[in-house]
């Protein structure tokens, strides 16, 4: 179930580490969105994986491709959120990895915003604010930020929405493929970055999960800046600043931004594809911490490539190394990725959505760095 994937996540539970990987579409002969699917695995040390379970779209209500996913720990207990397209559908993740479905919260065709989920398929993000735990969504189609309050059995409730219209006038946000949080100094924050708005803007997310406008940047409005087409987002924390990462999709770079306990973002640096390293859309990106140093995994569309860079105290990025794609990768048109340890070894995973699989890279480990790659 991991045609043109969308969804990439993993969880660690009883020591078992499991990969939850979502299909925009299972077969990939068939039409760009037809129905998709989940397909679940155990990581293990060495790079490789073992199927645990297939969801197919059928199992579970309606047939929608699968957009995005994201895993919470709630009241002790795992949940995964799978987005697709206009509807969430929660599971409850077993000790064995496997997926029980616990709600369904769908969008008829039609309805105002408010009724139901809207066009995700991008990334979603879960925070905690005042002992609540929240999901926070962005309507790729409809130009808006929806946050879910989550109850101890995983089942959402929406507490509200932002949206650009020509009352709220939140022109940044259109066409919002990625949502990020972080807390600075105690207070909660939402970035999102508008894909068409070219500009990135901070909301903060108060008790009771409502969220109220702080700041907005444009691509235009300070010289260098790789807005334009923003994109995917990530935030680190470095010697105690928080910092936040805007990829350009049509600038071809990242904009770093420091954020202070206001939500208020200050430019600090951007890196600009090169000849060598063209970055020719760039989208999602992942922070992590290894060794004592902060790098940053990005996935570069039309480069077919995963390149990785370390982000220094000031939160400016330099270029540790990039993986292209070859006929024993699934880097095609990569999407997501993300990071994780297993039994102390760092394990690198993409998405490749022309290649409807993606691969698993052991870091550090020298030249081959291929331990494992799967396919549909």
């Amino acid at each position: 179930e991991i045609g043109a994937p969308f969804g990439l996540q993993t969880t660690t539970i009883g020591g078992r580490t499991f990969v939850y990987v979502g299909g925009g579409y299972d077969d990939p002969v068939s039409s760009y969105f037809p129905d998709g699917g989940l397909s679940v695995f155990e990581l293990f040390a060495d790079g490789t994986l073992v199927g645990i379970e297939n969801v197919a779209m059928e199992d579970f209500t309606g047939a929608d491709p699968i957009g995005a996913l994201k895993m919470a720990t709630v009241g002790g207990f795992t949940y995964l959120f799978a987005d697709r397209d206009h509807s969430i559908t929660v599971f409850q993740v077993g000790a064995d990895g496997t997926l029980s479905e616990v709600q369904t919260l769908a969008q008829e065709a039609g309805p105002p915003p408010g009724e139901g989920p809207d066009p995700i398929f991008g990334q979603m993000d879960v925070v905690e604010v005042g002992g609540v735990s929240y999901l926070i969504t962005g309507g790729k189609f409809d130009d808006l930020v929806t946050v879910f309050s989550i109850a101890a059995n995983g089942s959402l409730t929406e507490t509200d929405t932002v949206e650009n219209t020509e009352d709220t006038q939140f022109p940044l946000i259109e066409r919002v493929r990625d949502i990020t949080t972080a807390t600075v100094g105690g207070n909660t924050f939402v970035f999102v970055p508008g894909q068409f708005g070219d500009g990135i803007s901070s909301f903060q997310l108060n008790p009771g999960g409502t969220l109220t406008f702080i700041d907005g940047i444009a691509d235009g409005d300070a010289p260098g800046l790789e807005l334009d087409g923003a994109n995917g987002t990530a935030t680190a924390t470095i010697n105690g600043t928080t910092y936040l990462y805007v990829s350009g999709s049509l600038d071809k770079g990242i904009s770093v931004f420091s954020v202070d306990s206001t939500g208020m973002m200050t430019n600090v640096s951007n890196f600009a594809g090169t000849i060598d390293l063209p970055l020719e859309v760039p989208v999602d990106m992942s922070t992590f911490v290894m060794g004592g140093e902060t790098f940053l995994m990005l996935s570069v569309v039309v480069d077919d490539q995963l390149v990785l860079f370390n982000a220094a105290p000031d939160g400016s990025l330099s270029v540790v190394t990039s993986v292209d794609d070859t006929f024993w990768l699934n880097l095609g048109q990569p999407n997501q990725n993300a990071f994780t340890f297993v039994d102390g070894v760092p394990i690198a995973l993409v998405a490749g959505v022309h290649d409807s699989g993606f691969s698993t890279f052991e870091i550090g480990a020298g030249d081959d760095t291929l331990n494992g790659t799967y396919d549909d």
